[in-house]
């Protein structure tokens, strides 16, 4: 089993998250040692635009006690859960001209779409003027994540210069950067690494984003060129 690596943190990857949880994840993968992010939350409302949530607990359980008290102590009437997350967001909706009117809710794998959702079946409850009343989201989750290796016998400075090299063909040039064995790149919310582990002979492939099939498209473009 390869040595897992510890890498400096990078401000600008994906709003703070770090590359050591990237690549200690993407290391695992490869080597058949996944060990899922666990963390749970919860979205709880009520009559008349009333809701509580959480997120980030260890359990289900506490995530939708706490929900409910949260519901419960911001003067919600008849709180109930509808919805418990672990891994994704929640939002809730409702009608801006009629708190007490229609009102939506909805799961997605990722905050925005779940706000579209929920004002769309608001909307769809009669709402004239749905707006979104709350978000949540699974802060622990990981994002997409799409890892890939290959053998090499290339030296160390001809494996950067074509990890390098693949990295700008795909576009991948927001926050570039070449960190000892490994060059990273970002294009919109994707984040791209591409490391040259010469003296293993082998060069690994990740990518993480808020979507998996985009996140294979731009694996596709570093690993298939390189």
């Amino acid at each position: 089993m390869f040595n897992i690596m510890t890498f400096h943190t990078r401000a600008a990857m994906l709003n703070g998250l770090r590359i050591t949880f990237f690549f200690t994840l993407a290391l695992a993968a490869l080597t058949g040692a996944v060990t899922a992010v666990k963390a749970d939350g919860a979205l709880a409302i009520a009559d008349c635009g009333g809701y509580g949530f959480s997120y980030n607990y260890d359990t289900e359980a506490a995530a939708r006690e706490r929900a409910l008290k949260e519901c419960r102590d911001h003067k919600g009437k008849n709180c109930k859960i509808v919805v418990a997350l672990s891994g994704n967001c929640a939002a809730f909706s409702i009608d801006d001209r009629k708190a007490c009117g229609a009102w939506g809710w909805a799961s997605r794998a990722t905050k925005d779409a779940a706000v579209t959702a929920a004002i769309n079946e608001c909307t769809k409850a009669g709402g004239a003027d749905c707006v979104k009343r709350a978000e949540v989201c699974d802060s622990k989750a990981a994002p997409a994540m799409t890892t890939n290796w290959s053998s090499s016998t290339l030296e160390q400075k001809e494996c950067i210069a074509r990890a390098e090299t693949v990295m700008k063909d795909a576009k991948l040039i927001k926050n570039y950067e070449v960190v000892n064995q490994s060059v990273f790149g970002e294009e919109g919310d994707y984040t791209a690494q591409v490391r040259c582990l010469t003296e293993k002979k082998i060069v690994i492939f990740v990518v993480v984003g808020p979507d998996l099939e985009e996140a294979r498209k731009y694996m596709a473009a570093i690993y298939d060129k390189f």
